[in-house]
């Protein structure tokens, strides 16, 4: 269980975190939103009878549809490793460093911050030191499930058709809502 001093420290830097993930998060829903403005008013560009997009262009969808997989996977492989119990393991054997804690700036000061950080116990001192890694991994994570929505933005420009974002949009909202930041969470987890 976390101590009060703890999530007071981690406060201020959980709020920043938020406000990444919110801005990731709507930009999947803003290069939804583009495609749209582009091209889902009107009809969509070289459509054969049946109304689906002409046999050259399933090349740039499965190509898609790839890039959806490996940022997927690839971004839930990262975070597996970064969040792994071998490196966790290395990061707490540290000595606690404020400097390493990323709090310099919490409760407005550094004094305010160095003071909380140094009430702490030894294990919360060294998983406080822990932020930066977990901030950094997750921005990552985030990033690449974001560019799966880039990824559908660029195809339906290429094609002329916005029902080809619609899914890469979705999937990567989804897979933002699912890693929302929770680090209460993952420091209440670790085990210094």
């Amino acid at each position: 269980m976390l101590s009060a001093d703890f999530k007071k420290l981690i406060a201020p830097q959980a709020r920043v975190l938020n406000i990444i993930w919110g801005a990731l998060a709507f930009a999947t829903i803003f290069y939804v939103g583009i495609a749209w403005f582009m091209f889902g008013q009107g009809t969509p560009g070289d459509l054969d009878a049946n109304g689906l997009p002409s046999v050259g262009r399933s090349n740039l969808n499965l190509i898609g549809a790839i890039v959806l997989i490996l940022l997927g996977l690839g971004s839930v492989y990262y975070e597996r490793k970064s969040f792994g119990a071998s490196m966790l393991k290395d990061k707490l054997a540290r000595d606690p460093d404020w400097s390493l804690a990323g709090s310099q700036g919490v409760g407005g000061t550094t004094v305010a911050g160095r003071e909380i950080f140094e009430n702490l116990s030894d294990s919360e001192k060294r998983m406080a030191c822990l932020w930066s890694h977990y901030q950094t991994t997750m921005i990552v994570v985030w990033s690449m499930r974001e560019a799966i929505a880039i990824v559908g933005l660029i195809l339906t420009i290429l094609q002329q058709d916005f029902r080809v974002v619609v899914p890469f949009g979705l999937a990567a909202l989804i897979l933002m809502l699912m890693k929302m930041p929770r680090p209460t969470r993952f420091f209440a987890g670790i085990r210094a």
